[in-house]
């Protein structure tokens, strides 16, 4: 719970430096967000990955790369802020859109099997 309140803070402090230079749209900064959502969930589902009494390095390779899914959208964050601020306003859209897409298809599995 930690870990998820200090990407929030980090997530707040980068909007908040980049406001500064450029006015980034509050749709913008929502959409890239929205997909921070799914991450206590796959928190909560990796603890799982240690059930087998047998757990080798296969479950902690899978536990740490679940858990580093909500890095991997901070990246596409700040990839997204970059090209708005260089004018390509319309691909900046694109990195949490597939984020948004990853965590459908997440869902969808999910609730199918």
């Amino acid at each position: 719970m930690e870990v998820l309140l200090g990407l929030v803070v980090l997530v707040l402090l980068m909007v908040l430096r980049s406001g500064r230079k450029q006015e980034m749209p509050v749709g913008l900064m929502i959409f890239n967000l929205i997909p921070l959502s799914i991450a206590p969930v796959l928190l909560f589902m990796s603890i799982f990955f240690f059930d087998d009494p047998k757990a080798d390095w296969r479950a902690y390779a899978a536990f740490f790369a679940v858990n580093s899914y909500p890095f991997l959208i901070l990246a596409g964050m700040f990839c997204s802020f970059r090209l708005y601020r260089q004018g390509r306003h319309g691909w900046a859209w694109v990195p949490p859109a597939v984020f948004h897409g990853i965590n459908l298809c997440f869902v969808a599995w999910v609730f199918l099997n």
